[in-house]
């Protein structure tokens, strides 16, 4: 078991991993993009702020988040477009505002966390509390660390090491559909494979 002081990301992990994003015209014109060169700092930052414990905990969030922003590409839901989606993680409006909360109280308005895009008051208000928390890689990258360890789906996962045992692409898959909601997909897998074969090694 790896201990926390351990998990130190390096940025050739992270070029092995995606090799076109460690490339200095990756992001040439790409709003909220990020290079492999903005992502280490910020995944170590969130790893030590979160208190990340294992090895496996790091690839999942990891491996979450290359698939989800397609390898750093994309801070907001391009498609199809969800109103209040973003992060690297690409969390859903709700958990989107509960991260904003912690991250800026004072800031986030108390009675928006319920808010549907039925209106474009409210598209512009959820669309504004996703940005505050996108706007720096430490904030978009720290999200899913955030949410393995603080929301209700994903502390399980993180409580409990059993759960995301080291090379277990069966815990993974269980964290995706049980932690995440998302569906069984071949293609997440395959991302968490090329993580897990570089992260932290």
């Amino acid at each position: 078991m790896f201990n926390n002081s351990s998990l130190v990301v390096t940025l050739d992990q992270l070029n092995a991993i995606n090799p076109a994003s460690g490339q200095s015209g990756y992001c040439s014109g790409k709003k909220g993009c990020n290079t492999n060169q903005d992502a280490v700092a910020a995944i170590n930052n969130a790893i030590t702020k979160y208190n990340i414990k294992t090895r496996a905990q790091a690839v999942a969030v990891v491996a979450v988040m290359a698939l989800e922003s397609d390898y750093w590409m994309y801070n907001v839901n391009v498609f199809p477009g969800r109103t209040g989606q973003g992060t690297k993680a690409m969390m859903m409006y709700n958990f989107v505002y509960s991260y904003a909360q912690s991250l800026y109280p004072d800031k986030v308005d108390p009675n928006a966390g319920s808010l549907q895009p039925a209106s474009a008051a409210n598209n512009a208000t959820m669309n504004g509390i996703r940005d505050l928390v996108t706007s720096t890689p430490n904030d978009s990258f720290g999200a899913g660390f955030w949410y393995l360890t603080q929301s209700p789906q994903g502390k399980p996962f993180y409580a409990d090491p059993a759960k995301l045992r080291d090379g277990n692409a069966d815990d993974f898959n269980a964290y995706s559909t049980q932690g995440l909601g998302a569906p069984a997909d071949p293609q997440r897998t395959k991302v968490w494979q090329t993580v897990d074969q570089y992260l932290l090694k």
